[in-house]
C-alpha cells in the first residue's frame, strides 16, 4: 500500500462537492470505496493510491463546484 497525497485544488473542490447532504453515500457506490473512508481521505488530503485516485476521478468528473 503506497500513501500518496492528494492535489490541493483537486481536495477544495472534494470538500465543496462531498458537503452536499447523500453526496459521500452515492460517491461510495460509484467508486467502490467505503463511506467512512471518503471524509477522512479528504480531510488528510493523504491516502491510499488506489482510494486517492478514485476520489480524484470522480471529482474531476463532476460538473458541479
Amino acid at each position: 500500500m503506497l500513501i500518496v497525497e492528494m492535489d490541493k485544488k483537486v481536495q477544495a473542490k472534494a470538500k465543496r462537492i462531498f458537503a452536499f447532504k447523500g453526496s459521500i453515500k452515492i460517491a461510495a457506490e460509484k467508486t467502490k470505496i467505503d463511506r467512512t473512508t471518503i471524509p477522512r481521505v479528504v480531510k488528510n488530503g493523504t491516502g491510499d493510491e488506489r482510494t486517492v485516485k478514485a476520489i480524484t476521478k470522480y471529482v474531476q468528473s463532476m460538473k458541479v463546484a
